[in-house]
């Protein structure tokens, strides 16, 4: 209990449960760029870690009052902004094929050089290093380098190592892959379905003329 301006106790609602699941329940596909904003869904120390909320008017309500965390305006979109030294963010990945990756965090630090350190299910990945400015967060660049993965579904830590860092997103590239094909007999299914929902819509709003016209 906390003291409320009128000298009564006042109960301290605890934090909303949120169920930990991929951001939306969609996992984050690799190859593929990981946007840092779309983090794991769940509760702080669950799926996110360290963030001081000192973004003040600068901060997107991007998440919600449900998280304790500073989303800032980058460019055309939205990365994570006045982080601390060690905060943490997760991502349920589901790595498409076996290989090593080039990997690419986009950043900016108006502090200087810095790291962004990332973990796969536990264990150290790969740090990526970066040279970073003097007072200028809008100027973004690339920090690099490379880590086997392995297919499957995985849980990414990224660990923004040096306080201060802008990060708007992670890219892993496998060099030479080709993405799937579509499978063109889903395509089939998918066009006979919309055809029959078209026809049946049609054959509804026919019979509700003709019983209207009955009346």
């Amino acid at each position: 209990f906390n003291m409320s301006d009128n000298g009564k106790p006042s109960e301290i609602v605890p934090p909303k449960d949120i169920p930990r699941q991929p951001y939306n329940g969609v996992k984050a596909k690799i190859p593929g760029t990981i946007e840092a904003e779309n983090f794991d869904e769940g509760n702080e120390g669950v799926s996110y870690a360290g963030a001081t909320g000192s973004s003040g008017s600068d901060g997107l309500d991007y998440r919600g009052e449900d998280y304790f965390i500073d989303i800032v305006g980058c460019g055309n979109g939205a990365c994570l902004g006045y982080t601390a030294a060690n905060e943490w963010v997760e991502y349920t990945v589901d790595v498409l094929e076996s290989g090593e990756y080039d990997i690419e965090a986009y950043v900016s630090n108006g502090s200087g050089s810095g790291t962004v350190e990332l973990d796969l299910d536990g264990k150290a990945l790969v740090s990526l290093p970066f040279t970073g400015t003097t007072d200028d967060w809008n100027t973004y660049e690339s920090a690099t380098g490379k880590a086997s993965l392995t297919a499957g579904e995985h849980v990414l830590r990224v660990t923004i190592a040096t306080a201060n860092t802008n990060l708007d997103y992670v890219k892993f590239t496998l060099p030479g892959y080709t993405p799937p094909a579509e499978d063109p007999s889903a395509i089939a299914t998918t066009l006979r379905l919309l055809n029959l929902t078209s026809e049946m819509d049609f054959a509804g709003t026919f019979i509700s003329l003709y019983l209207s016209v009955k009346k």
